[in-house]
């Protein structure tokens, strides 16, 4: 398989509930929004019980229109249960769980680890939009709202190490379009959802660690973690690095690559781990 790209950027969006979150979405993308869940959490003091219901249909909690074209797109919260949980019960060691649903599937272990790790701070959201051109933008599947962090996925002309050849080879014209294209598309949404920079980084390879550390931790957090290179500590139980590969890591600027025609060479296409966009090279 192929290495994919993920992006990622911080935002500076209401994520105090999935009401106001879908609001602010459906006006600044000019969407129609239903926001919900697919899990359902009710709790019995009297037995100290949680019931999750983890439904395959999704449950609606309410909608935004903000056009006539009667397409709606999804919001869903993927927090929404952790949340409930942890403002109304207080004592998670011994808390009964009652779990339904094929997704919930032996899972009653990993689900209680899950609780006693979580924090109430803690957001997930995600929009589907289902790689339609409605937006008139770009052809996206789906955004990821953190608590300060935003991961836009849009199908992508190539991989990431054919993302890398722009920075190491001469390559022809079209995949140049293909590149500034792309970064175009992202500018214009990351920039719309309050994104000044973002990061590229893989999603195998050390860019896994990085990718895990997205899900767990803040912005600020994030490019610490990437700055001191944290993620080769990480890699190790699954490669062995010696101290010279992990010196010899690249961390690049786009921007700066392209405005102080920076040089690159192919072997240095392995030790591109990361690179930085704050767009200051598009016009």
């Amino acid at each position: 398989m192929g290495w994919d790209i993920i992006s990622v950027g911080q935002h500076k969006l209401d994520t105090s509930s999935i009401e106001s979150l879908a609001k602010y979405l459906s006006n600044k993308l000019s969407i129609n929004i239903i926001y919900g869940s697919f899990e359902v959490a009710t709790y019995c003091k009297e037995t100290h019980t949680l019931n999750i219901d983890y439904k395959k249909d999704f449950v609606e909690f309410g909608k935004f229109a903000t056009n006539n074209l009667g397409k709606f797109y999804h919001l869903v919260d993927d927090s929404h249960c952790y949340k409930e949980i942890l403002n109304k019960i207080d004592n998670i060691e011994s808390l009964n769980l009652n779990l339904k649903g094929e997704y919930y599937s032996n899972k009653t272990e990993i689900l209680k680890e899950i609780l006693f790790n979580y924090s109430k701070q803690h957001v997930k959201y995600r929009l589907y939009i289902e790689s339609s051109k409605d937006l008139n933008l770009y052809e996206t599947f789906n955004i990821d709202v953190l608590k300060d962090t935003i991961l836009v996925d849009i199908i992508e002309p190539f991989r990431w190490f054919g993302f890398l050849d722009i920075f190491i080879e001469e390559i022809e014209e079209y995949r140049k379009k293909y590149f500034f294209d792309y970064r175009k598309e992202l500018k214009q949404l990351y920039i719309l959802l309050g994104s000044t920079q973002i990061i590229f980084f893989a999603d195998q390879g050390v860019g896994e660690c990085i990718l895990d550390k997205v899900w767990e931790s803040n912005w600020n957090d994030l490019i610490k973690y990437i700055q001191d290179k944290a993620y080769y500590n990480d890699s190790l139980t699954y490669n062995d690095f010696t101290k010279k590969e992990v010196e010899d890591a690249i961390h690049l600027n786009i921007s700066d690559f392209f405005l102080k025609n920076y040089s690159l060479y192919s072997e240095h296409s392995d030790f591109i781990n990361v690179l930085f966009d704050d767009f200051k090279d598009l016009k």
